[in-house]
């Protein structure tokens, strides 16, 4: 931002490549073809830049929503809008007739830099979108891939995969002396046996039942006393609340 850049437009003036050689027909045509004397009027005049009003505000009109796809109103008005939503300075522009004057390249410069940055937002929305668009299409065609692998080879299919979910791996409902450790009233979201390893690595088996308020952990002891003593029942070793588990990790 802090260059200030200029051109330098190169004429060939021969074809012998020989100094002072000057084909001038081959110069004027130069001086024609790059619209020279165009140029220089216009440096003269103090503006390097002019437009017609149509033709600025489809170039520039996506720098605002009020302009973006067209501005509907008088094109002037709309020129005049765009160079306040850019903070440009008035005395770097000013508005003929038909057309708009710019005096100074680097205002130019910004109008296009302002314009690269809008398309490049709105072509990394459309990228964003399109990736989200071929990530969900993936993911159905795997979907539907791993349902076509177990396709007539799992019994109950239909009562399996597109079951609601049931967490009752136990069947409490056939094990009162299970389901006495829970409230009556308790709904019971997770059942199942699962294995316990103590401080010598050796494996207990427990029956883990998870309810709204609590975990329960039951297990099984010999009683010692009394008339059954010998047999095998089932204790609650542990019962925590569930407000009070801070983190799960399964292995």
């Amino acid at each position: 931002m802090k260059c200030t850049p200029h051109y330098i437009r190169c004429i060939k003036p021969n074809e012998t490549k020989r100094p002072r050689d000057w084909e001038e027909s081959r110069v004027k045509h130069q001086v024609e073809y790059l619209g020279l004397r165009e140029n220089i009027r216009v440096r003269r005049a103090g503006y390097a830049y002019r437009r017609v009003f149509k033709k600025f505000l489809h170039r520039y009109a996506i720098l605002t929503r009020e302009t973006w796809p067209s501005w509907r109103g008088d094109e002037k008005q709309g020129v005049v809008h765009l160079m306040k939503s850019v903070n440009m300075d008035p005395d770097q522009y000013q508005l003929g007739r038909t057309k708009v004057f710019i005096k100074a390249p680097e205002s130019l410069f910004l109008l296009e830099e302002m314009r690269e940055r809008r398309y490049d937002g709105y072509a990394r929305v459309i990228q964003k979108a399109w990736r989200k668009h071929v990530a969900v299409r993936k993911y159905i065609q795997m979907r539907e891939e791993a349902s076509n692998i177990v396709l007539n080879k799992k019994e109950r299919r239909r009562n399996s995969i597109n079951r609601n979910f049931m967490g009752d791996y136990i069947g409490l409902e056939s094990h009162p002396e299970l389901r006495r450790f829970v409230g009556r009233r308790e709904r019971v979201d997770f059942a199942e046996t699962v294995v316990k390893y103590d401080r010598r690595f050796k494996t207990v088996k427990r029956d883990l039942i998870l309810t709204p308020k609590f975990l329960y952990l039951i297990g099984r002891e010999k009683v010692k006393q009394g008339p059954e003593k010998g047999l095998i029942k089932e204790v609650l070793k542990r019962q925590i609340e569930v407000e009070r588990i801070q983190s799960l990790s399964l292995r």
